[in-house]
């Protein structure tokens, strides 16, 4: 089959990567995200698809916004029989998707009609979701609403992150596109429409979405860890000894004193200790563990990051920054 990849993401690199590798389809071209500024030297980052696109001889294609005219008739030229899209990034107009014979064929890391949006893989993580998957789709004008290809689950792990479970849904989904693919030129292809009744949403999330809030239970906290990496990252405010709510949960209002931002890479649950404390509360600083409180149990930070430099383990964290028992985790 003549096709067309679009893709931007890391989700999107395995899925590539088992196309090219089948070579069981002419690949006409790759269509992924202009190059953009990233990190603190606003240095230009191509994307991880165009990363790996790099290393062989295929068209690039690169267009600002895919929907203008210049890029509908780029795609009429190439004349695919179907469009394979992986993590694009970008809304895609009826004009184009009328184009390939075929039409333009998703691969989504949810079992739709569940958590149909931008990050369905973090909103599962955070939901402490046991069950996804991948869903193979025929695209449509609404988004991830279209017919249904095919469909597999997976378990999800009780400690992975979004980004280490994306990654297995990658792998899952390369090889079920590609047997999707083989079933379509067969014509052995029957989809089946999605019920609006079982719709849930995964819109993409922010930095803000990234603050711990330390007043929920321990299980919902060490969730809200594990779906932050590796965006927008799990953060909170390490309160300074002379900070005057040190030990106190925050307000939620300004106050005076030093505090530290603080992304939490890696924990685990520490549901045994009782906190006895405000939620937020370092309740042990020793070499073994680093446990702050929450309102039902404590959390087990075992890595992390302060603003400004390189991750560290717990135990650094506390030598270098003097941390105490009774010291807190504070929103701001």
């Amino acid at each position: 089959m003549h096709i067309v990849f679009a893709g931007t993401a890391p989700f999107a690199v395995p899925i590539l990567e088992k196309l090219i590798a089948s070579k069981q389809h002419v690949m006409l071209g790759v269509v992924t995200q202009p190059d953009r500024c990233q990190g603190r030297g606003l240095n230009i980052i191509p994307s991880p698809v165009k990363r790996l696109i790099s290393k062989y001889h295929y068209h690039i294609y690169q267009p600002e916004n895919i929907n203008d005219a210049s890029f509908a008739s780029i795609l009429r030229k190439l004349n695919p029989e179907a469009v394979i899209l992986a993590a694009y990034g970008q809304k895609v107009s009826n004009t184009l998707l009328n184009i390939p014979s075929k039409g333009w064929i998703n691969i989504h890391p949810s079992l739709l009609p569940k958590y149909r949006g931008a990050a369905p893989v973090a909103h599962a993580v955070l939901n402490s979701e046991t069950l996804t998957g991948v869903t193979i789709m025929q695209m449509v004008a609404k988004m991830d609403a279209g017919p249904i290809m095919a469909q597999q689950s997976l378990m999800v792990k009780p400690e992975e992150t979004t980004a280490e479970l994306e990654q297995r849904l990658a792998g899952l989904g390369g090889e079920l596109l590609l047997d999707t693919l083989a079933k379509l030129e067969r014509g052995e292809i029957e989809t089946k429409s999605q019920f609006e009744e079982g719709v849930t949403l995964a819109p993409c999330m922010s930095k803000k979405d990234g603050l711990i809030n330390w007043t929920q239970p321990a299980f919902a906290v060490y969730n809200h860890i594990r779906a932050m990496q590796p965006w927008p990252g799990a953060y909170t405010f390490y309160l300074r000894p002379e900070h005057p709510l040190r030990g106190l949960p925050m307000t939620g209002t300004k106050e005076r004193g030093k505090s530290i931002q603080v992304n939490l890479i890696r924990a685990s649950l520490g549901l045994k200790e009782n906190p006895n404390e405000p939620p937020g509360t370092i309740i042990a600083a020793t070499k073994a563990r680093l446990l702050v409180a929450t309102t039902d149990g404590a959390i087990h930070i075992e890595e992390l990051k302060p603003a400004g430099k390189s991750a560290m383990s717990a135990s650094d964290f506390i030598n270098g920054y003097r941390v105490k028992k009774g010291d807190a985790f504070g929103n701001h």
